[in-house]
């Protein structure tokens, strides 16, 4: 059978033309092996089946999937269906059942990545993009938080567009029901909009260009948005820049310029305005902001012998080692994973009581887009660790003196590659670019020490070597020189690793691996104890056992 899509709807003049055809003879004719015809079905309830999903799994993406299971399913099981009338009913009972074992199946407690949420004109610019992202946010919100019964048809009519005759066959209902109970919706939905069309909220700390408001939860402005100050004291007009979401309603905000001279004081009034705002950070500002932002409630900066935290994601923990309590950086252009990887970290420290703080350091290249909803999606952790995101103006590859001095204040810079991300090397981070200032055998250990630093050395004779090869031709190479490069390849690969927060898009468990796995697995690389295996083994496993195995 051909491919089904779910993420495009017909013109509705062909799915007028097309719902004019017989449902019964449509189901029958598709029984008997007719692919036009239950591919008709499959326009007439497809965006039906996934808006019902939708409202089950609170996840596009993980809807789109199982609307396209359920659409495969209702294929192969035509001939068990009774009554061709009922299709519709039908196929909404193997969505829910789909989607009970999908729901079943997560054990972790994650948001979805973001909704994806498809306009019929042209590509909106940044402010438009937001506006529509956000107003599709709250009228979502404003669906899931109705009864189960106004929900369902809420979603399948304003948010699909379908009639209420449509939805009627599609849960068994009178058309009656359905006006009944979308009147109802309808009224909650118009009182609990109009409480969010003003998002206001109070400060409640101040330290120096840091500001925390605090907000409803389910009134939380996005990441790099706008708040607005007071009016009065010579602070209208100002604004302030969201870089962080606590948690709990909880944001931290940048004030731009000096403060003197506006009344602003705990317990102020603020306005989240919903307009993007990506103001660039210069090395002055970060120097400044960065111990605020990265100590829990502005305390100084923990200057005791660091400890090191396992993060159970294998490069970081053996070759740029974070601090318990400590802060990461991270750098790198838009497509290199940054907040998945945040995210990863944060979900596999969130039980260490002290946690680390990750500075996101988007440069001014970087689609804002990319950020506006990356707080919303990294998990919470019950522990220290927070997540923040700092805009920064120069790119990775050409970092100014001024912004490394600047970030020296991090314990570990971790720098993503998009020559990495290419290769489908993931987590794209650079082993030779990313450091860590817990990188000492005082600190971590001899042997781990020890690795880390054979490593390096390994992959930096790779890269001096590829970049001595004419046109990256190696033919010209000797035999050991042949063999260091497929054992660097080989670590490389080993460093590939599958997230637990990314497992519902790739299909891959996610690994956790201790440091003393990896440190081992490291040290016989090293040695060329698996020179014997091929080097697609060692891609996308946790420990060296999997590879092995």
């Amino acid at each position: 059978m051909a491919h089904i899509s779910v993420m495009h709807r017909k013109p509705a003049a062909e799915v007028g033309e097309e719902q004019a055809v017989d449902l019964c003879s449509l189901v029958e004719r598709a029984r008997s092996g007719d692919g036009a015809a239950f591919t008709a079905l499959v326009r007439r309830y497809q965006e039906m089946a996934l808006g019902y999903a939708l409202t089950l799994l609170h996840d596009f993406h993980l809807a789109q999937d199982v609307t396209q299971e359920a659409l495969v399913v209702a294929y192969h099981g035509l001939r068990s269906l009774d009554d061709d009338a009922r299709f519709p009913a039908w196929l909404r009972g193997i969505v829910r059942h789909l989607c009970g074992r999908v729901l079943r199946k997560r054990t972790l407690d994650l948001l979805p990545l973001e909704y994806a949420y498809e306009v019929a004109t042209g590509m909106p610019g940044p402010e438009q993009h937001l506006e529509i992202k956000e107003g599709f946010h709250r009228v979502l919100a404003a669906i899931r938080a109705l009864p189960e019964s106004q929900r369902d048809v809420a979603m399948l009519f304003y948010i699909k567009d379908y009639s209420q005759r449509e939805i009627g066959a599609f849960l068994e209902l009178p058309v009656t029901t359905v006006n009944n109970r979308l009147h109802a919706a309808r009224k909650t939905l118009r009182e609990r909009l109009a409480m969010v069309s003003k998002r206001v909220g109070r400060v409640v700390g101040i330290h120096g260009p840091v500001i925390d408001a605090q907000f409803a939860p389910e009134e939380v402005p996005l990441i790099l948005s706008a708040v607005a100050l007071p009016a009065g004291a010579g602070g209208s007009g100002r604004t302030l820049q969201v870089v962080q979401r606590v948690g709990h309603g909880l944001v931290r905000c940048l004030a731009r310029g000096e403060l003197e001279g506006i009344a602003i004081a705990p317990g102020a009034e603020v306005v989240a305005t919903g307009d993007p705002m990506f103001a660039l950070l210069d090395a002055q500002t970060l120097t400044q902001v960065i111990p605020i932002l990265s100590a829990p409630n502005g305390d100084s900066r923990n200057t005791a012998k660091p400890q090191m935290l396992e993060t159970g994601i294998k490069v970081i923990d053996l070759l740029c080692p974070f601090a318990r309590g400590g802060t990461a950086g991270f750098f790198g252009p838009a497509g290199c994973g940054c907040s998945v990887v945040s995210a990863e970290v944060l979900r596999n420290t969130a039980r260490d009581e002290r946690g680390v703080s990750i500075i996101a350091f988007p440069n001014g290249d970087f689609d804002s887009r990319w950020w506006y909803d990356t707080p919303g999606d990294v998990p919470q952790p019950s522990g220290a660790g927070q997540m923040i995101c700092l805009p920064i103006k120069d790119p990775i590859d050409v970092l100014s003196l001024e912004v490394l001095a600047a970030t020296e204040l991090l314990d570990a810079r971790i720098c993503l590659s998009f020559h990495l991300a290419k290769r489908g090397i993931w987590p794209a981070v650079d082993p030779l670019l990313s450091v860590s200032r817990l990188m000492d055998p005082a600190i971590i250990g001899r042997e781990h020490y020890d690795v880390a630093m054979g490593v390096r050395q390994l992959l930096r004779r790779q890269r001096d070597l590829l970049e001595g090869a004419p046109d990256g031709r190696t033919r010209h190479l000797d035999a050991d020189d042949l063999t260091l490069l497929a054992r660097a390849s080989k670590v490389q690969r080993f460093f590939s690793q599958p997230f637990a927060v990314a497992e519902p898009f790739t299909g891959r468990p996610g690994r956790v691996v201790p440091l003393a796995e990896t440190i081992r697995a490291c040290k016989a690389l090293l040695a060329g104890a698996y020179d014997h295996l091929p080097e697609d083994a060692f891609t996308w496993r946790g420990t060296i056992d999997e590879v092995v195995a």
